[in-house]
């Protein structure tokens, strides 16, 4: 009996073995695509930094920021490579026939040849230019009249320096583009640096904002249970005759307006956790993804002076303008430098060798058998450069207006650090008196509804209690969330948030 099941025994482990394998590549196949989501699906909650470490992933603000990164770096490497020396080559053919006049009779000739060079161009910082050029070439001359034939090979080296003075002059001139290039990195870098702090601050705000909003549930839950074990008591009262049936109506108007409030902060609660998951770029829903939001993150009072000397260093558009004004000031030299006269010397040398045979036409070349030397001298003067010089005055003005847009900006970022910092100062004042309310509104509760138990108190006074107690522990929530927003924005402003929270969000 066993050994008749043997076959179909096999033939099924086999087939479980198979579809193992296929199981394996089915779910290798979807780690490759569908990889990054569902490592942030199985994360059980997302805390403050798995949100920011998702913002690097998914937002496409960040996303951009890199790309324009990159591209600025390619500019530079392109720049970088502006001025090597550069190779040529060249090589022609010739044929002519050219008729001339000898003993009364005209006789053609036609003349065959072949030119050949290379060489090599370089310009130096200054604007020097040098050039070296090996030029060879090839040439018969046949009369058809006398029947005749004649080989000529020539050989030509050529150097050559030419300097300006005036256009053109000074390496800031010459490697203008590739400084340029390098403040539009460095640009690119703050802009990144500028869009990641933004971002990472509206996540934590938005993260702030979510806990508040559990912990309104939370509050709103307190006060629900209360009121519902103050109607549950003093339903025992009116069986036992203690409490006439009007007594409750006010406890029973708490507890419907305590679900009311439930119901509310629940969908608070979702609306904000929606909000922070936008703010990440994450293309998910809150079915991927979960949040347990911790206490908002208080630190003490901060010394406004020590904010705005670290915000005149370290603020992100501070920096970018002074990139800019950098930038506008290299593109004003420039300009002025086109508007100037042009006046360049050169200097060449010129060695030659002629012969019927390359080896004569190479041994008068070697020995400097026929060589040229010359000099000039080139000046060029426009009969009205006022279009050139409109440029520069225009390039002149453009840095100005640079110059204050960052007095501007720097005024206007002052003003928004002090409102920002009165803002801590005042949320902190709420916090303090609030916390306090809170702890007295709790003890009133208590005593209220004991009070209320031995019937030396109302169902009014029991809920009063209970709405005091719950407005104070919403003012203290509402007061710690606005310190750790106000000082969020503030570490923005001042770029000091990428350092506090420790985060880098690298190549894409």
């Amino acid at each position: 009996m066993n050994s008749a099941h043997q076959p179909i025994r096999g033939s099924f482990r086999r087939l479980h073995v198979a579809c193992r394998g296929l199981a394996a590549l089915l779910v290798a196949s979807v780690c490759v695509v569908w990889g990054p989501r569902l490592a942030v699906s199985q994360t059980a909650s997302w805390t403050a930094d798995d949100a920011l470490r998702a913002a690097c992933e998914y937002n496409p603000e960040i996303r951009l920021a890199m790309i324009e990164l990159q591209q600025s770096e390619l500019r530079v490497t392109g720049e970088e490579s502006r001025y090597v020396p550069t190779f040529d080559a060249a090589l022609g053919f010739t044929f002519a026939e050219t008729p001339s006049l000898v003993n009364n009779t005209v006789e053609t000739s036609s003349r065959p040849s072949v030119q050949g060079s290379v060489g090599l161009h370089h310009t130096l910082p200054p604007g020097t230019r040098l050039s070296a050029e090996l030029q060879m070439d090839w040439a018969r001359n046949e009369s058809f009249s006398s029947d005749t034939a004649q080989d000529l090979y020539g050989v030509d080296l050529v150097l050559q320096v030419t300097q300006p003075w005036l256009q053109g002059f000074g390496s800031d001139v010459v490697e203008s583009q590739e400084h340029i290039a390098r403040r539009e990195l460095r640009r690119a870098v703050l802009a990144l640096d500028q869009t990641t702090s933004g971002v990472a601050a509206d996540i934590l705000r938005a993260y702030w904002e979510l806990w508040y909003a559990r912990r309104n549930e939370e509050i709103q839950r307190e006060s629900l249970a209360v009121a519902q074990e103050a109607l549950a008591n003093a339903q025992a009262a009116l069986d036992a005759g203690g409490l006439a049936e009007a007594d409750l109506i006010p406890l029973r108007l708490e507890v419907a307006s305590s679900e009311e409030q439930v119901s509310s902060a629940e969908s608070s609660t979702r609306r904000n956790a929606i909000t922070l998951v936008l703010n990440t770029g994450f293309e998910g829903t809150l079915d991927d993804v979960a949040f347990v939001p911790d206490t908002p993150t208080v630190s003490e009072r901060l010394d406004p002076e020590a904010v705005y000397e670290d915000a005149q260093i370290m603020s992100y558009t501070l920096q970018q303008l002074d990139e800019q004004i950098a930038s506008l000031e290299i593109q004003a030299r420039v300009a002025e430098d086109q508007s100037r006269y042009r006046l360049d010397t050169s200097a060449g040398l010129q060695v030659s060798g002629l012969g019927r045979t390359v080896p004569d036409a190479f041994e008068q070349f070697g020995t400097f058998g026929a060589f040229t030397v010359f000099v000039g001298v080139e000046l060029a003067i426009p009969l009205d450069n006022a279009f050139e010089q409109s440029a520069a005055d225009r390039a002149v003005l453009a840095v100005r207006a640079a110059e204050e847009q960052r007095r501007a900006e720097r005024e206007r970022l002052r003003n928004e650090l002090a409102l920002q910092l009165e803002t801590v100062d005042e949320a902190f004042s709420r916090m303090t008196l609030a916390t306090r309310t809170a702890a007295l509104a709790q003890e009133n509760v208590d005593v209220i509804t004991g009070r209320f138990q031995a019937g030396d108190a109302t169902a009014f006074d029991v809920v009063q209690a209970i709405q005091s107690r719950r407005e104070a522990e919403l003012r203290a929530a509402r007061a710690q969330v606005d310190i750790a927003s106000a000082q969020t924005r503030i570490d923005d402003l001042r770029g000091a948030l990428l350092e506090r929270v420790a985060l880098q969000c690298g190549d894409i």
